[in-house]
């Protein structure tokens, strides 16, 4: 049955969007006679104020990310969304248009700072017991934002047991809450894939060469500029990869040092060519987001976490899970990421080791168990007062 599935997004960050084109991706694929809409509430929205209050998580990483751990309290003391988004009606009237324009069989969140609007959009258009409001919870485990949770959603789903302990912990209904089997990423991660050598061919990096891809999410941090240094002194035979996100200020930091590096270093801003860039690289060195994460495992490369900086609070339970699997190390100030990429090239076991346990939990299927228990949500008979 053909259906319209409405996504909504926001750029805080990059893996909200990145799940938003994972799902529809998946059902275009699963189901190809339905149509997906995507759904970016700054631009839908019109408003200035709007897209301050959500351009302000980027903000923080790019002055310093250990800011967002204030920003995360003040965040799930006091529902931004609810305070702001009244103060702005004509906004509200462009999403009731967007709503309207769409028409929806399926409403799905994948942006946790949005969901309260949702659910009042669906009340005030009527449509409430008719279009089924669905949640994905795009952090992995513990310690995510309250505001992911609204109590009148149809369906929840969310990737580990441990984020549906939080979900209950919240007040979630466990009736409404779906755990996936698995870790969903982009369908692409599995079509677009190449041997390591065509991959490094593709991208003018020298085949024989140990690779290192540094990407620190959507926006990049400070950390990015200070491992490549650190990796381009090291005197290691390394080749590195850099993404500086939506970071141009970051962006021009690194093309300087690789101007003057003895080692080759390829910099780039955002991207949508993760798959090939995870393809052509040995070793990644990351921040503990959960997208990158799963990519990573989809793709069996073994990664380095960012331990420098401490953990965002709905990032903490991400190191946890990469630790206690075994899929990835941290970087910390004890043991820096020279000492661990040269404890890695000189023993390859361990990469193996690594790329063993990411085949014990890599689940390419995930991504469409999610597609399709959102194609067969239902609105809930009954809901709490």
């Amino acid at each position: 049955m053909k259906k319209r599935i409405l996504i909504i997004y926001e750029t805080a960050g990059g893996g909200h969007y990145a799940n938003a084109r994972a799902i529809e991706k998946a059902v275009g694929l699963r189901y190809p006679d339905s149509e997906v809409h995507l759904m970016h509430v700054s631009q839908a929205s019109g408003s200035k104020r709007i897209t301050a209050l959500y351009n302000s998580y980027n903000d923080l990483l790019k002055a310093d990310p250990r800011l967002v751990r204030y920003g995360y309290r003040v965040m799930n003391a006091v529902n931004a969304e609810r305070l702001v988004v009244p103060l702005v009606p004509r906004a509200y009237r462009k999403f009731e248009e967007y709503f309207l324009k769409v028409k929806p069989d399926i409403v799905v969140s994948v942006f946790g700072v949005f969901n309260y609007t949702t659910r009042r959009l669906l009340d005030d258009l009527g449509w409430s017991g008719q279009v089924p409001f669905v949640i994905f919870v795009t952090d992995l485990t513990r310690n995510f934002l309250k505001s992911w949770v609204h109590p009148d959603a149809d369906l929840m789903i969310a990737m580990l047991p441990e984020a549906r302990e939080q979900l209950l912990a919240y007040g979630m209904d466990p009736a409404r809450i779906h755990v996936l089997d698995g870790l969903p990423v982009n369908p692409t991660f599995s079509t677009q894939q190449l041997d390591t050598e065509t991959a490094r061919r593709q991208l003018g990096l020298a085949v024989d060469r140990f690779t290192i891809l540094v990407t620190m999410g959507g926006v990049a941090n400070k950390n990015t500029v200070r491992f490549a240094a650190e990796l381009a002194e090291s005197g290691l035979p390394v080749q590195l990869v850099v993404c500086c996100g939506r970071n141009a200020g970051l962006k021009r930091q690194v093309e300087k040092l690789a101007s003057r590096a003895t080692i080759p270093i390829r910099v780039l801003g955002f991207t949508d060519q993760m798959p090939l860039l995870m393809d052509a690289c040995d070793l990644a060195i990351s921040k503990p987001g959960p997208g990158t994460i799963a990519e990573l495992v989809h793709k069996e490369r073994p990664f380095l976490l960012d331990g420098i900086f401490a953990p965002m609070p709905q990032e903490m339970g991400n190191v946890d899970f990469v630790v206690e699997r075994g899929i990835g190390r941290v970087i910390t100030p004890r043991e820096g990421v020279v000492d661990w990429v040269r404890r890695l090239m000189d023993r390859p076991e361990e990469l193996e080791a690594m790329r063993a346990a990411m085949r014990a939990i890599r689940n390419p299927e995930a991504v469409f168990d999610l597609v399709d228990r959102i194609m067969e949500a239902e609105t809930s008979t009954s809901r709490p007062s």
